[in-house]
């Protein structure tokens, strides 16, 4: 159905008066690669969608799509499609009318549309709601037909705004694979913008994590969740036990807890800071560990234990999920283990 196509950001920049929006940005999306814009409220990811999209011009910079520069086209002649949070459906229009809305703007006979929408509703599985008028459908419903417009017009680039925001948990995360599988099957050139580290992680190709205007890291989904570059992004990704030290003679001393020593070669001595993933972190009897802590709560979330404990020294609490429960000695007083080596960063906590 697509024809597949890259996407290139070339020094890309954006102001608002005072207020650096994005900072000179590079970016190459390859042909049906879908990569994902995370980071915080402000962080730049909404202005480099509106930059890619047409509804901002850029200070700097350009946008290129395939090898046509698109930087001073407007929307409708960029070739994208669009997917917004609350999905801009027409309420006084069926679901076919919502659908083929796009085609008609483009000029498309009747009978080629009807064609097109037809099989844009089978993709979504929602081929006898044609009929239909928007109020009667659920949310899930309206999300798929929503999507079923953005395909319909055959675009090179798909932009995916925080699609999934409004559905609740359940239903969010079907979608997930629902959109991703749609995504590949096409081989859509595709930009999905969220703060939610999930979904970035289980949909894209590759993620570009943002913070203050820029891109702090990108890369595939596992090297960025197990390889941050800096406590911004460790933190970003997810729950992160950091603790703030030292590089001295080939070791890592933590601040106030001395006896996490970490052998650490062919690294200069100076301030940095060592990163646990909360599953890489095993709970032994005391003494049995390489530093002992104390249990102060555990909370059952129903596909594991989240246990948070305290280290002397240490101002932080530590968390740690684990599989299985443990039978707590009377004073709480337990080991603490690892089996993957931490993340070492050449940096003090942001």
């Amino acid at each position: 159905m697509n024809k597949s196509v890259s996407l290139t950001l070339t020094d890309i920049s954006k102001r608002y008066g005072q207020v650096t929006a994005l900072k000179p940005m590079n970016l190459e999306v390859a042909p049906g690669e879908l990569i994902a814009l995370l980071g915080p409220s402000g962080c730049g990811k909404t202005t480099t969608l509106r930059i890619i999209s047409g509804f901002e011009t850029p200070d700097t910079g350009s946008v290129r799509i395939g090898t046509r520069d698109v930087t001073g086209l407007s929307p409708n002649m960029r070739d994208i499609g669009l997917m917004f949070q609350n999905y801009a459906l027409f309420p006084h229009m069926t679901v076919a009318e919502n659908v083929g809305f796009g085609l008609k703007m483009r000029g498309i006979a009747k009978a080629e549309a009807a064609r097109r929408i037809e099989t844009a509703l089978d993709m979504v599985r929602m081929r006898n709601f044609g009929d239909r008028a928007i109020s009667q459908l659920s949310g899930g419903q309206q999300q798929r037909i929503a999507l079923a417009r953005s395909l319909v017009v055959n675009p090179s680039v798909l932009l995916l705004d925080e699609p999934l925001g409004a559905l609740d948990k359940k239903l969010r995360e079907e979608m997930q694979f629902e959109l991703r599988q749609l995504q590949r099957s096409f081989c859509i050139t595709s930009i999905l913008v969220t703060h939610d580290q999930e979904e970035a992680l289980t949909m894209s190709d590759r993620v570009a994590v943002m913070g203050a205007g820029e891109i702090r890291q990108i890369g595939t989904p596992q090297d960025i969740y197990a390889r941050p570059n800096s406590i911004f992004v460790s933190e970003f990704l997810g729950t992160s036990n950091i603790f703030s030290g030292k590089l001295r003679s080939g070791f890592f001393v933590a601040d106030g807890v001395p006896a996490l020593r970490i052998a650490c070669t062919g690294e200069p001595d100076g301030p940095s800071s060592l990163v646990f993933r909360p599953e890489k972190l095993q709970i032994t009897a005391a003494g049995k560990g390489q530093i002992n802590a104390r249990v102060r709560d555990v909370v059952f979330r129903g596909s594991q234990y989240t246990y948070e404990l305290t280290v002397d020294g240490h101002e932080k609490p530590v968390i740690v999920y684990s599989q299985q429960s443990f039978d707590l000695p009377g004073d709480g007083v337990v080991g603490l283990d690892w089996s993957d080596a931490p993340v070492l960063l050449r940096e003090v906590a942001e």
